[in-house]
């Protein structure tokens, strides 16, 4: 078993750029800037910034990388935008010299160990490593799980505007302390509904980090979560 480092990797779901929900998500932020806590890495969704990108692909066709990389500038501008609502933060970039100069993309640990939010900036990382393929199958989840991979991370959160749709229709809302558990669900089940993009549940099965989904709507799960308690959430098998 892969030796793991005390870094969890959150990431923050692209539609929490372009919904009402944002203000859930400025709370969130706002209470974890509050904890007692290091080593958490934040990276973004791509958002409506994305589907842009997406959108003019269809239109016009874009070549694979073309789509690949602005795709990846999508997650890039809402990475800065994520930093306007934080204060105690440094920039995760390998531009800044963040990886390795081996070229197996290892983390500069100790950097992240020791601050308690670092934010990442994709761009240099793929333009240098390009560690995924270059296809709309992959989306910023699967960007998060190969950060949390190379980071050796101890756990992927993913924080989402819903919950699985089973939650939804065993009529599990809130934050109703009699519903407070984990709860599973296969990759693949998550991704035929949506909550996860087509190539997660490949990466996932051979990387096998644990991963977490958080609906973020409900901002206290969030904070709950990271302080050790324990909220609804799902975890991914």
């Amino acid at each position: 078993m892969k030796k793991t480092n005390n870094i969890k990797v959150i990431k923050i779901g692209g539609s929490f750029f372009s919904s009402d929900i944002f203000n859930s998500l400025k709370k969130i932020l706002k209470d974890i800037s509050a904890l007692d806590i290091k080593g958490l890495v934040f990276t973004a969704g791509g958002g409506k910034s994305a589907d842009l990108i997406r959108e003019f692909d269809r239109k016009y066709d874009l070549n694979d990388s073309s789509a690949h990389f602005a795709a990846i500038s999508a997650v890039e501008i809402n990475a800065y935008m994520l930093s306007s609502f934080l204060n105690d933060y440094t920039f995760l970039n390998a531009a800044d010299g963040d990886f390795n100069k081996t070229g197996d993309g290892e983390f500069n640990k100790s950097k992240i160990e020791k601050n308690k939010i670092s934010i990442f900036l994709p761009s240099a990382y793929y333009r240098k490593y390009d560690p995924l393929p270059h296809s709309w199958d992959v989306s910023s989840d699967s960007i998060a799980l190969e950060l949390a991979d190379r980071a050796c991370a101890e756990e992927l959160i993913l924080l989402k505007a819903r919950d699985p749709l089973f939650l939804k229709e065993a009529g599990i809302r809130g934050n109703d302390s009699k519903t407070k558990k984990i709860y599973y669900q296969a990759a693949e089940s998550l991704r035929e509904e949506g909550l996860i993009d087509n190539y997660f549940p490949t990466l996932f099965y051979k990387t096998n980090i644990k991963t977490t989904i958080i609906n973020g709507s409900y901002s206290e799960r969030t904070v709950e979560y990271l302080k050790g308690e324990n909220p609804i959430l799902t975890r991914i098998t």
